[in-house]
């Protein structure tokens, strides 16, 4: 596998200037030796790259519950958040000098900003500070995993509060367990809304079978939905489990991946575990847009953070990655971002109204990898047409 970060496209969008850099930071890099703070062993910037941004992450221990001969989700989601806030508390003190820091990692970025800055210095090359469409300083997607049948019911709400604020956002649904039904899934379409598929089973067995395996699922669920094909473009696997295996089959089928965060504490790998990085990244010609904002479900029932201090961190959160230009991405849960749950409610209110006056681009997956790769290759035909709702 070979990991490229976007970040060269963002400061750095023409081809010809970027290829001058890029001879430079190899040098820089290997000129400056080890990195305090970073993992060591790598020889080159790329191979530091691909192994943070995912060699890293994919080689983590397969969790146990994914060995059971039942499907995890039976035991009752606030018994689940009991058990993770307990291994927290008994890895405290790793987590406390872990790599990647939570919520907040920098150090890998604020490399690679340093690399391109000096070997701009010596190219002669200006470079541009992230932006997005409209000039805003960063992107925004929001995205909502639809993990059972019951939580169908929960969208129209979310509907109805992102559109208060004039925001879009995403879902993704499980084939099998929450697909939607035509008239839904073509509904969301219309209204300017993306659709991502959500694993197959979300039973955190899907990473562990063979590529073929796994091939044969997404043809089935494809050859079952061929209405899906067209629009169905990204994926996210359930527990954001990954392995180099899932990866590769993920290129053939989809244009983009949810699935890595930047830095996740109290997920299924341990303490904590991400690619460490705020911008999307190919692998090879796959789009990883990293999950970097904290789930509602740990910090509700992990971290049994109250409404003010999830508002107060997801706050916080944005406004860092938004700084750097990076891409600010939310996943929440219809089961536990709910009217029916006042303070997890409160809370996403209180981030919806931020984002509404953050100067970011509010947009989608595609919408988003559409603008990145004519960025990179400078061709105007790949410039993304503005849904309805793009804010």
């Amino acid at each position: 596998m070979r990991a490229e970060s976007s970040y060269g496209w963002l400061v750095a969008p023409d081809p010809t200037a970027r290829a001058r850099l890029e001879a430079e930071l190899e040098a820089i890099y290997v000129a400056r030796g080890p990195v305090p703070g970073l993992p060591e062993g790598s020889a080159t910037l790329a191979e530091l790259e691909t192994h943070l941004l995912v060699a890293r992450y994919v080689s983590n221990p397969r969790p146990v519950y994914s060995r059971l001969p039942f499907d995890y989700r039976l035991v009752p989601g606030p018994i689940r958040g009991a058990g993770l806030a307990l291994l927290g508390r008994l890895h405290a003190g790793e987590t406390a000098v872990a790599f990647p820091s939570w919520p907040l990692e920098q150090r890998f970025d604020a490399l690679r900003a340093s690399l391109w800055t000096e070997a701009a210095g010596r190219s002669h090359v200006k470079l541009e500070s992230p932006s997005y469409p409209g000039g805003r300083r960063g992107a925004v997607l929001l995205t909502h995993d639809i993990d059972s049948r019951h939580d169908l019911g929960g969208i129209a709400d979310l509907r109805v509060l992102e559109r208060r604020f004039g925001l879009t956002s995403s879902f993704g649904f499980i084939p099998g367990i929450s697909w939607p039904d035509r008239p839904t899934f073509d509904g969301l379409l219309a209204d300017g809304y993306e659709i991502y598929c959500h694993d197959i089973r979300h039973d955190g067995k899907l990473p562990y079978k063979s590529a073929s395996a796994i091939r044969g699922s997404f043809e089935r669920f494809f050859e079952a939905n061929a209405y899906a094909r067209p629009s169905v473009r990204g994926f996210r696997s359930g527990q954001l489990l990954m392995s180099s295996e899932l990866l590769r089959v993920l290129a053939d089928w989809f244009e983009y991946d949810l699935s890595l965060p930047d830095t996740e504490r109290g997920g299924p790998y341990g303490s904590v575990a991400g690619c460490a990085s705020v911008y999307p990244f190919t692998i090879d010609g796959l789009l990883e847009i990293p999950l970097t904002m904290p789930q509602d479900f740990f910090l509700a029932n992990v971290e049994r953070y109250d409404s003010e201090k999830m508002v107060s961190v997801w706050r916080d959160k944005l406004e860092a990655v938004l700084s750097d230009g990076g891409v600010a991405v939310v996943n929440t849960h219809p089961v536990w971002t709910t009217p029916k749950r006042p303070g997890n409610w409160t809370a996403y209110e209180g981030l919806l109204a931020t984002i509404a006056q953050a100067n970011a681009w509010v947009t989608t997956p595609s919408s988003l990898r559409a603008w990145l790769f004519g960025r990179r290759e400078r061709v105007s035909r790949l410039e993304p047409r503005p849904t309805q709702i793009d804010k």
